[in-house]
């Protein structure tokens, strides 16, 4: 079956202890992340490789990487990572065992390209060795 590495967008730490952006940019580019624009968040470092699993195809992962009844790590074994996991949504990144990179979008996943590919696949290659 093939391996994932999911990519979340994670908010600063300033942001996770205060519950604010201190930046509007910085604001700005996490919300159109969290919509379908990615590229400005990945280019802040707004993005965090959390697990590795193995999934049929990107649909069968994110259906099996919900916390919906129960968190999702006690359904869908990882391969890496914590066993606290978020679900994965919009504005999320997988990449798969080849390098290719696909972005969560509000229907479907959407294959990424360029400088922002290639931000996120370094991160899931560091973290996913």
């Amino acid at each position: 079956m093939p391996r994932y590495t999911i990519v979340h967008l994670t908010p600063p730490q300033s942001v996770i202890e205060t519950g604010r952006f201190s930046d509007e940019n910085d604001a700005a580019a996490y919300a159109d992340a969290s919509f379908g624009t990615p590229a400005a968040a990945a280019a802040r470092g707004f993005y965090k490789a959390d697990a590795v699993v193995a999934a049929a195809n990107p649909e069968a992962l994110f259906t099996s990487t919900q916390n919906i009844d129960a968190p999702w790590t006690g359904i869908t074994p990882l391969l890496k990572g914590e066993d606290a996991q978020r679900s994965t949504s919009v504005g999320d990144f997988i990449v798969d065992e080849a390098g290719d990179v696909m972005f969560c979008a509000s229907c479907g996943w959407d294959p990424v390209t360029g400088e922002t590919a290639a931000q996120i696949r370094e991160l899931a290659q560091a973290f996913a060795a």
